[in-house]
């Protein structure tokens, strides 16, 4: 026994396949580029994750570098360091850290240059500050000589009166 809308079925049927394999592939091909697409996002994390964590290394090499450098210049106008062999060594400490702010791929280069330019800049003033320490301390040895000079020539003076005196005392027993 066969139905007489026995086309009618098939057509239908072939319909329904073909929307249901339509559907089928829509759903796969949805549910592979939801997973794509995080799966770029998280490689992009990554890439950020490793910049991100290169910077901070960066920053903290960097930092060590410039606190050495601080430390040295807050001890280079004492007494008890060489100032012209750490002068040197600020020097050479500034150009390592512009050779590694040259060298690094940093995101924030313009921020670690004005910070070399600051220590450039400190250096410069303590040195200025320790040839104007150095010329006050000439000025104030300069000032005790001269008033030592001053109290010998009032002593020479007074000395000089006592002897014109005598001088003039001897003349008047003559006469």
């Amino acid at each position: 026994m066969q139905p007489k809308n026995n086309t009618i079925r098939k057509k239908t049927f072939i319909n329904f396949l073909l929307l249901f394999l339509l559907c089928v592939a829509i759903i796969t091909t949805t549910i592979f580029f939801s997973f794509q697409a995080p799966l770029k996002q998280n490689n992009q994390l990554l890439k950020d994750s490793r910049s991100y964590i290169k910077d901070k290394e960066f920053s903290r090499a960097f930092m060590s570098e410039m606190s050495n450098i601080a430390g040295m210049l807050d001890t280079i106008n004492t007494k008890a360091g060489k100032p012209e062999l750490l002068d040197g060594n600020i020097t050479e400490g500034i150009k390592k850290l512009n050779a590694k702010i040259a060298e690094e791929s940093v995101n924030d280069k313009e921020f670690y240059n004005s910070m070399v330019f600051l220590l450039s800049d400190i250096q410069s003033a303590k040195k200025q500050l320790r040839d104007n320490t150095g010329k006050d301390l000439n000025a104030d040895a300069l000032r005790q000589e001269v008033e030592s000079l001053r109290s010998s020539l009032d002593a020479a003076k007074i000395e000089n009166l006592n002897l014109k005196q005598q001088v003039f005392l001897l003349q008047q027993q003559k006469q």
